[in-house]
């Protein structure tokens, strides 16, 4: 059995009616007259991301701890001198403005991992192999003794190499694919662990959310509250949060420590394991290295002592401390650094999300995609807050779960436009610098096939080009106009078909658009092939202010059949979206067009 979840839209989009409604087309049978328009407009559904919880937003989040502050932790007890560099590394305090987000309920299980790892063949978590891995160590461990054994029969030297985590390492690189593995039994809504930091990214990524931001997380743990923990300033784990104060080695399941919980509602942010963030490890606004009194062992009088602090921005930030650190690990502002191919029992993670359909998304695909491509030709940047798009989750639904807001995320869908953000071009010399080579427009991404442009699941760059024949310098254009006007009432040259397989993706694009109409084309992000093109109306920008965006979606009823006997009516579900291309600040290209998505494709439970 499958659900089908949505999201809650943060930002009130506008969706234009009329337009779409002026470009519906109803077919008629013979002799049935056109008394009414078919179309049929469908309203956007909403609910929160699946598993997380409503974080609003602040404009004045006080993050850090101050000099003075830290002393008064040191001098709690001299174990805490230990860790000296890292309180260090927390100050200054300082304001940031956070945005309204979603935050994980809980940390991701290993339920919730696995199922990311069926759909993406991802290397397991070590701990997964069970047996497989400790009948490993035991043949490593046997090969080794008989190793040193022969070695001193021959009156060598040898030195017998121990398990240790890069043997382990090494073992699961070398058999993860060909061993079989299961979730411990009884360890189902448990964290999962030994997921490096690219592991959590990837995870966030497949299931269309990302992971939060140190100040995030900072932010959801203790609300607008300056306390140490997420229930106060209280130094006691006792039913709260599960430290070494505890005394356990055993881990417990998610939300087992009610008690605990953030004032927005979030579980198991201290204690349990270390959470990746997506921060990198480096200094805060005005940081500078404080020293600090240190009583040392054997002496009676302080003495004062730099902290000498260790960034290292190619390390992530880790939160929240686990069951094997002390409270002092476990405060909310603790922070410290993680090389992010890190992988241990002691850190897992939880996901976030922007609230906004497929920006999260767009942002990924920013990195693994858009920017390396080598069809971004005019170096294009993304306006990720422009964003236009719906998505929707498909979660499995679980017999006798006790957890509130909980659930196993099994696939992610989305459909988005994102605008380039840098269009420093507009009117003649728009169309002119179009003519000599298509303009970006911004990145059209679809999970689902479209039929009109027919279009695969893929992430495609969507190019403007203006009427006319090609130019070698767009200042040339007002001259070449003049000389080829007789010539745009010409039929495009048709390209041969047994040379077109020689011709690069460029060169097939250039052979198969048709120079007389302005044209919206649409070229694949990951080969550079052309795709399609779609007819579209010259721009020309206004106000960003008073440009409408969003996405549509309407039913069109139409007539299917080539005799008038055979004709039946159909449903066909079409998509428009209505963009704004920014130029500056103030101003932007207004982007409209429509598709029409594959039959039986799109489905319920999209969020807009």
């Amino acid at each position: 059995m499958r659900m089908i979840r949505t999201a809650l839209v943060t930002a009130a989009l506008s969706f234009i009616a009329a337009p779409l409604l002026a470009s519906a087309t109803v077919h008629l049978a013979p002799g049935e007259k056109d008394s009414k328009d078919d179309t049929i407009f469908v309203s956007a559904s909403s609910t929160t991301p699946p598993g997380t919880t409503a974080v609003e937003g602040s404009n004045g989040v006080k993050l850090g701890t101050s000099p003075k502050k830290v002393q008064e932790i040191l001098d709690m007890s001299p174990a805490h001198r230990r860790f000296m560099r890292l309180l260090d590394s927390e100050t200054p305090e300082h304001r940031v403005k956070i945005a309204p987000f979603f935050m994980g309920t809980y940390e991701v299980t290993n339920e919730q991992y696995e199922a990311f790892v069926e759909a993406t063949n991802r290397r397991p978590p070590e701990h997964w192999f069970g047996d497989a891995l400790r009948q490993a160590q035991q043949d490593f461990l046997e090969n080794e003794g008989l190793k040193a054994k022969q070695a001193k029969e021959e009156a060598r030297n040898y030195k017998r190499r121990e398990w240790d985590e890069l043997a382990k390492d090494q073992w699961v690189d070398a058999n993860w694919q060909t061993t079989p593995w299961s979730i411990p039994e009884g360890t189902e809504q448990h964290g999962v662990s030994y997921v490096d930091f690219n592991d959590a990214r990837a995870y966030a990524e497949w299931a269309g959310l990302r992971l939060p931001t140190e100040e995030e997380w900072v932010y959801a743990a203790r609300g607008a509250q300056q306390a140490e923990f997420p229930w106060g300033d209280e130094w006691s784990a006792a039913g709260r949060a599960h430290t070494a104060e505890l005394r356990s080695a055993v881990f417990r399941p998610v939300g087992s420590f009610p008690e605990g919980k953030s004032p927005f509602g979030v579980f198991d942010l201290s204690g349990g394991l270390w959470e990746w963030t997506a921060s990198p490890y480096a200094a805060f606004p005005r940081f500078k290295v404080n020293e600090y009194k240190i009583v040392e062992t054997g002496k009676r009088k302080p003495i004062k002592k730099r902290a000498e602090s260790r960034f290292n921005g190619a390390e992530r930030i880790v939160k929240g401390g686990s069951l094997a650190n002390e409270l002092i690990n476990a405060r909310v502002n603790y922070r410290q650094g993680v090389i992010v191919n890190q992988t241990t029992v002691a850190i897992g993670f939880r996901v976030a999300s922007s609230g906004i359909p497929g920006i999260d998304r767009a942002k990924a695909l920013w990195s693994s995609v858009i920017r390396p491509s080598s069809a971004r030709k005019d170096d294009a940047g993304m306006a990720f807050d422009r964003t236009v798009g719906m998505d929707r989750w498909t979660e499995k639904a679980l017999e006798g779960n006790k957890l509130g807001n909980y659930g196993i995320i099994e696939n992610y869908e989305s459909v988005m436009f994102i605008p380039r953000d840098d269009l420093d071009l507009k009117g003649a010399k728009l169309n002119s610098t179009s003519r000599v080579w298509p303009v970006t427009f911004g990145v059209l991404q679809t999970s689902i096939p479209l039929a009109k442009p027919a279009l695969e699941p893929g992430v495609y760059f969507v190019l403007y080009r203006g009427q006319g024949k090609f130019l070698d310098d767009p200042d040339a254009a007002e001259k070449a106009d003049e000389e080829a006007a007789g010539e745009q009432s010409d039929e495009p040259a048709e390209p041969d078909p047994d040379d077109k397989g020689e011709l690069t993706p460029e060169q097939q694009m250039l052979e198969s658009i048709d120079v007389r109409k302005d044209l919206l084309i649409i070229v694949d992000a990951k080969t550079g092939e052309y795709k399609a093109s779609i007819e579209t109306s010259k721009p020309a920008d206004k106000q960003i202010s008073k440009i409408d965006t969003g996405i549509t979606h309407v039913v069109r009823k139409v007539w299917e059949g080539e005799r008038a006997a055979d004709k039946v009516r159909v449903e066909q579900d079409w998509l428009t979206f209505a963009v704004a291309v920014p130029m500056g600040t103030k101003r932007a290209v207004p982007l409209q067009f429509d598709v029409m998505v594959a039959k039986n494709a799109l489905g319920r439970g999209w969020r807009r």
